[in-house]
Order: structure tokens, then sequence, then C-alpha cells
């Protein structure tokens, strides 16, 4: 289970977590959020279509983890997952089908 301190940004003063979600449609980035709110749990999930887009942010550090949706190129895949993880050493990577 990832835990985050981030306050909710809908000023309820919960707690919301933000995960980065790359893949190749925006929908399943709501997939990932919908998964969570099945369990009860609140999240953010913000797409990005490459991991270019998500790492040329400043603010990398505000996600609790990455999810890394495989592509149709499995070598491009890889090459996201190798500058994720060298950019976002203290978060969480998970690599996904």
């Amino acid at each position: 289970m990832i835990i985050c301190d981030i306050k909710d940004q809908a000023g309820d003063g919960g707690l919301r977590r933000v995960l980065a979600v790359i893949a190749g449609r925006e929908e399943q980035a709501a997939e990932i959020a919908a998964q969570f709110a099945k369990q009860g749990e609140v999240v953010e999930a913000v797409w990005y279509s490459d991991s270019r887009q998500l790492l040329a942010e400043n603010e990398t550090r505000r996600f609790e983890a990455v999810i890394l949706f495989q592509s149709g190129d499995e070598a491009a895949t890889d090459a996201d997952e190798s500058a994720l993880r060298s950019a976002m050493t203290d978060t969480p990577l998970y690599r996904v089908g």
C-alpha cells in the first residue's frame, strides 16, 4: 500500500495520493483512479503520454508512485523505465502490461 501525507487539494483536509500514469491513452489514468476508488481510496492519477513529458515537470516529487503501462514497443517502454528509475530514485515505479 502506498501512503501519502499530501493534503487533499479539494480542501476538505483529507489525504490524497497523487500517482503519475504513463500510458498510451488518457483513459488508463482514469481506470487506475477508479480501481482505487472501488477500494475506498481517493487518488489523483495524472496522465502522461511518455516519460519525457513527466520528467520535464519541475515537481516530480509530488508523485507517490509512477505506473508505467507497457507500450507496443518494448524497447521504448524499457527506455522509459530506465529514465524514470534514474531520475526518480525515491519514487516507486510499477510497470504493468
